[in-house]
């Protein structure tokens, strides 16, 4: 039978508001500079800020790797499908590929569960869009992977320090 929730025990967490700050700057930002892409922003705003800022660096830095080890394991099959150009050839390449990104994240010690998140990026940086599109799609997914867990510090950091001085009495 599923755990119920008490009313009284339902708030709203530190992480979320700095979660929701953070989507909103990221969004912001992607409005100033359309080059930066949302989702990818956006995801990693969502999937960065834990409850210490400590957590939230590596949360960022762990996100960032994932989306480098699956962006570069996409563009090597790209850059080969591009080059052979044959269907059936490219479905192998695809299926070797999430196996190369897994042994990647594998040997970089990352968690399970974000080397699952990395050929989330291979996908897709593989199957959204064709041909040569697809090597600028992963540069600025990286980007906007970037932004988007730079924005989730930052927003911590100050969280952080305006939480820590209320504390204080300061």
């Amino acid at each position: 039978m599923p755990k119920t929730t008490k009313k009284s025990e339902i708030s709203v967490t530190n992480t979320d508001v700095r979660i929701g700050i953070g989507f909103a700057l990221s969004l912001l930002l992607v409005y100033f500079f359309p080059s930066i892409q949302a989702l990818s922003a956006g995801t990693a705003v969502i999937m960065c800020p834990q409850d210490s800022g400590k957590f939230t660096w590596k949360a960022g830095l762990t996100r960032l790797e994932g989306v480098l080890i699956g962006g570069v394991c996409a563009v090597l099959i790209v850059l080969l499908d591009n080059w052979i150009g044959n269907q059936f050839v490219f479905i192998a390449l695809c299926g070797i590929g999430i196996v190369l990104n897994l042994v990647c994240c594998r040997v970089a010690k990352m968690p399970a569960i974000a080397a699952k998140v990395s050929c989330i990026t291979f996908v897709l940086v593989t199957l959204v869009l064709q041909g040569e599109a697809r090597l600028k799609y992963a540069l600025l997914r990286v980007l906007g992977t970037a932004v988007g867990a730079l924005v989730a510090l930052l927003i911590s950091w100050i969280y952080d320090k305006c939480f820590s001085r209320k504390e204080a009495g300061i």
